[in-house]
């Protein structure tokens, strides 16, 4: 398995690192640079290098749940900021936009990395428990990657960073009216679970929508049919029931 994955990982016209394996590699590192630089000067001091290392060894492992917990991590990290850093429990730190917004692309370059790259050396979807253990569906192969598409993944992650840095800047100046007196940070944040929400169910109806219009028409008739099994499945049943009793009744001597 091993010399399976080695072959599809590794070009051996080249002898080395595939370049999509190097640019996401290369990618991730400076992201993870980045936020520690952005950690350092909000005095985080050691606790940065503990996200560093812990980003490396994610990104060199290719560790799946790498991202989801080098993002707990560093949000155990801004919520205890205060303490870390030695101030009093009432101390407001002063906001830098420019520290959120270096912050906020850094974290999201490296898990587009990161998720990237594993598409290359592990694989691009999760593993099939029904499939034989040694099965390698599913690995993209490196030659795939261009240059374009590295380009259009910078180019996304500062257009939703940006975007996202707006947005929250715009929440924090204008919406605020509270129906109950709660803090302010815990305000927005319950602002965003309802907004995140309502764009999640307003995204499920616009694909389920697109899935049906795609749908051909045996697919089509195969839902329709389901539905009115589901519909009239009481009615069919009694109606079944007196036609198998009528024909008992007409083979009975």
């Amino acid at each position: 398995m091993a010399r399976e994955r080695d072959q599809t990982i590794r070009d051996p016209a080249e002898g080395g690192m595939p370049l999509g394996v190097r640019d996401y590699k290369l990618m991730g590192l400076i992201a993870l640079l980045l936020v520690t630089v952005v950690l350092l000067h909000d005095g985080m001091s050691y606790w940065s290098a503990v996200v560093l290392l812990l980003g490396l060894v994610s990104l060199q492992t290719s560790w799946s749940i790498g991202p989801p917990l080098l993002m707990m991590v560093l949000t155990i990290l801004m919520v205890f900021r205060n303490r870390i850093t030695g101030n009093w429990a009432s101390y407001r730190q002063r906001i830098d936009p420019l520290t959120d917004v270096a912050l906020a692309v850094g974290m999201l370059a490296y898990v587009a990395a990161q998720y990237r790259l594993m598409t290359l050396v592990r694989r691009g979807r999760p593993f099939d428990g029904r499939r034989h253990p040694r099965a390698t569906e599913g690995v993209r192969s490196p030659a795939l990657v261009t240059g374009r598409e590295v380009v259009y993944l910078l180019v996304s992650v500062g257009t939703f960073a940006l975007a996202a840095f707006i947005g929250w800047r715009w929440l924090w100046n204008e919406l605020w009216y509270p129906l109950v007196r709660v803090p302010r940070d815990l305000w927005f944040a319950l602002v965003l679970l309802w907004i995140f929400a309502v764009a999640l169910l307003v995204a499920s109806a616009l694909l389920g929508y697109l899935r049906w219009a795609s749908a051909s028409g045996m697919e089509s008739l195969l839902y329709l049919q389901d539905q009115a099994w589901a519909a009239t499945r009481g009615e069919q049943r009694r109606l079944q029931r007196w036609l198998v009793w009528a024909r008992l009744r007409k083979e009975r001597p």
